[in-house]
């Protein structure tokens, strides 16, 4: 019977913190919920820019990421695993525009990347729904955030929960830095506890 109640418990939590995102498979009936698709010419063009870019950025010797990703940001400009290689700590929030947890989540995390950028924190917004442009500009603005946030990129895929937002912290060398992804949205003062440990 306690068993029942534990996960009575952890379901509430998860629904009550996070969004499932079982649509994918409706994207061609709901526009709004499609994930951005690019053509192979696009995709191509995007590999051959980050691997210019991925030239010029020189990565620390002992830069090992433990997964490799490139896509671009809401200005287009292109991103990579890389990008890791200049923080102690990554944390990578998948978030979508329609989901409630996601968004009240924001103004938390743009406090804890204030607070913390100067002691080695990035954080990094990735979202995947496309045709609601207007609606993300909004929410980033009334939300203030100014970290990078960046678009779904196939890479990504081994990081889907089925809910968002799903967290991922990865570390200096592109290392993942938990065995699970942390589902559900926290308070500041939560992601304050589970950071710490990894910025001291």
């Amino acid at each position: 019977m306690r068993k029942m109640f534990i996960i009575l418990i952890a379901v509430f939590t998860i629904a009550f913190c996070a969004c499932g995102t079982g649509r994918r498979n409706e994207e061609a009936s709901d526009p709004a919920a499609a994930a951005i698709v690019q053509t192979t010419e696009e995709q191509e063009d995007n590999q051959n820019t980050a691997t210019e870019q991925g030239a010029e950025e020189a990565a620390p010797a002992d830069f090992s990421p433990e997964f490799t990703f490139v896509t671009t940001d809401r200005d287009g400009n292109t991103y990579s695993e890389t990008v890791f290689s200049g923080y102690k700590l990554t944390v990578l929030n998948f978030w979508e525009p329609w989901c409630g947890p996601c968004v009240r989540e924001l103004p938390d995390l743009q406090k804890l990347y204030e607070n913390y950028s100067d002691k080695g924190l990035n954080i990094i917004g990735i979202y995947s729904t496309s045709g609601m442009e207007e609606d993300v500009t909004d929410i980033l603005t009334s939300s203030g955030v100014t970290f990078p946030i960046l678009h779904y990129a196939d890479e990504f895929a081994a990081f889907e929960t089925g809910y968002v937002p799903t967290t991922v912290l990865v570390d200096q060398s592109g290392h993942i830095v938990l065995e699970e992804p942390i589902i559900g949205s926290n308070s500041y003062k939560e992601w304050e506890s589970v950071i710490g440990r990894y910025l001291a």
